[in-house]
């Protein structure tokens, strides 16, 4: 073995030593490279269903604020009804009994974001507006002070509170 073959045998060594350690990395780096492809993934998906959680809820806040938007017209129609006699509020009383149907078909449907007793409480609201002398062509207009409007108005305003609620539960509030 000659003197110059020592640098040659040298620069083998540190050539396969260099080879191993860019192996080494390259493998290290393909794992870091799947992990990081596969917290991406999870990112994605978690962001995926946070979006989907965040649009339910926006779309829950919706349907609450046009049940408040309705519950304003259902007041509105009822005084419009009640106060007029029984022979001018044959349209009011379509629409009241329209709103009312809809209003308690959503209260049904929404119970998994409204509260527990909200179909019964609008029940309530339901039977107290379209009860009594409701569609009776006889029925006298009723002044806007009399007690039946008080309650009736009372009802409602008490139905749109808890409604409001709801809403602030949506978005933690409460």
């Amino acid at each position: 073995m000659d003197i110059g073959d020592v640098p040659a045998w040298i620069a083998l060594v540190l050539s396969v030593v260099t080879l191993v350690a860019q192996n080494k990395q390259s493998k290290r780096s393909a794992a870091d490279q799947a992990n990081l492809a596969s917290q991406a993934a999870r990112d994605r998906e978690d962001l995926k269903n946070s979006a989907k959680e965040e649009l339910a809820k926006v779309n829950r806040k919706l349907r609450l604020e046009k049940i408040t938007q309705d519950l304003d017209e259902l007041l509105a129609v009822t005084l419009q009804y009640w106060t007029s006699d029984g022979r001018e509020g044959a349209t009011s009383a379509l629409m009241l009994k329209v709103k009312v149907k809809d209003l308690s078909a959503r209260c049904l449907e929404y119970r998994s974001f409204l509260w527990d007793r909200a179909g019964e409480d609008f029940s309530l609201i339901r039977r107290h507006i379209t009860g009594g002398h409701f569609e009776v062509l006889s029925r006298a207009a009723l002044s806007p002070n009399d007690p039946f409007i008080g309650t009736a108005s009372r009802l409602i305003s008490d139905f749109r509170v808890n409604v409001r609620r709801a809403t602030d539960r949506l978005d933690s509030l409460i």
